[in-house]
């Protein structure tokens, strides 16, 4: 099977899924492998990257995702009008959207990092 074809299908696997979360994986731990050696056999040295994934599968890499009163998957909030009781110089006012559940957290000696794609973008441009 050619690069192309390849990459088409997951492209397309891709876009089927629907996959709305893309997790900055990198390594706790300081590198392990001598200078010398890392210029040589760069596969050696464990390198930042991302992934992408289904909100559901977090609980998978070792998300805090449990306790009472919140949701056990992390997901964004859209924003939306509140409406205010009587006695408030305004009626309604705008809540922001928002993120809920925990962006960062660390399993099995690797830092997870939720991003968005526009962070990720400006981060490397």
């Amino acid at each position: 099977m050619s690069a192309t074809v390849r990459l088409c299908i997951l492209a397309l696997c891709y876009l089927a899924t629907g996959i709305s979360l893309t997790i900055h994986v990198r390594s706790e731990r300081p590198q392990a492998v001598k200078p010398h050696v890392a210029k040589e056999k760069p596969w050696l040295t464990p390198r930042a990257h991302y992934i992408l994934m289904d909100p559901a599968c977090v609980r998978e890499y070792g998300h805090p995702s449990v306790g009472t009163h919140r949701s056990l998957t992390p997901h964004p909030r859209r924003g939306h009008w509140r409406r205010l009781p009587e006695g408030y110089r305004k009626e309604r006012t705008w809540v922001r959207d928002t993120f809920v559940g925990g962006r960062e957290w660390s399993s099995e000696g690797k830092a997870y990092k939720i991003v968005d794609l526009s962070e990720r973008a400006r981060n490397n441009g």
